[in-house]
């Protein structure tokens, strides 16, 4: 799920800016839990933002993996045995090898420990998924900074943003104000882009990086600007 565990451990990543790591995320109780990983949109049954965002994060973390040069181990849908043992405690439930994880806990990790701190109902279509799909892999924290740097490139030296990676208020209300959605898509995913290339794991991991941050610039710009024609990522 943390593309930084891709190449070490997310706590060791995390601490390179003092972000929170995600073994800090508090996970939900049974109640919240989502009935499928995402829904089907059709007639009587619109697909919420949520569950667009998780069907195209979904799409790039695949099913069962376990890479060798993997640290965080082995992953289904993204989740790692360490998040799925610990949202289980939480739950007291048994743990259980994560390749039975639920669809509906899948649902519930993902909203609870990315959609929610990141402010996701309140972002619009594209930007919710530009930063949802960055929060997954690099933590939260970082991707709601990524976007209040994003942000910022539209407001007045008087105007700025502080660059706590904390959705409020002044977060909120300069999104109301943004002129240029495709621009805000562009500079999250450039900054996400460089930030992965100082990782230790690029060398391995860095041309699948670049590709799903490629594919998930144009689904947001498409999320965003459906009238527009695609133009490729070349960041």
């Amino acid at each position: 799920m943390d593309i930084s565990r891709k190449s070490m451990p997310v706590s060791t990543t995390t601490a390179r800016t003092g972000f929170t790591s995600t073994a800090d995320i508090v996970l939900p109780k049974q109640s919240t839990r989502l009935t499928s990983i995402s829904q089907t949109p059709g007639k009587g049954n619109i697909m919420d933002a949520f569950a667009a965002c998780l069907q195209a994060t979904l799409r790039e973390e695949g099913g069962y993996s376990d890479d060798p040069k993997d640290p965080g181990g082995a992953t289904m849908h993204g989740i790692t045995q360490e998040t799925y043992d610990r949202y289980r405690s939480e739950e007291g439930l048994p743990v259980c090898n994560v390749k039975t994880i639920g669809a509906d806990e899948v649902g519930a990790i993902y909203r609870h420990g990315y959609w929610d701190p990141i402010g996701g109902s309140q972002l619009p279509p594209g930007i919710d998924l530009a930063v949802f799909d960055a929060a997954v892999n690099s933590g939260p924290q970082r991707a709601v900074s990524w976007l209040q740097q994003a942000l910022n490139q539209q407001r007045s030296p008087a105007l700025q943003l502080a660059i706590d990676g904390v959705f409020g208020q002044q977060t909120g209300q300069a999104l109301e104000q943004v002129k240029d959605i495709g621009a805000v898509i562009d500079a999250i995913c450039t900054q996400r882009l460089a930030f992965l290339k100082t990782l230790p794991g690029w060398l391995h991991f860095g041309t699948g990086w670049s590709n799903r941050i490629r594919r998930i610039h144009d689904e947001a710009r498409s999320r965003a600007l459906p009238e527009e024609s695609a133009a490729p990522y070349t960041a």
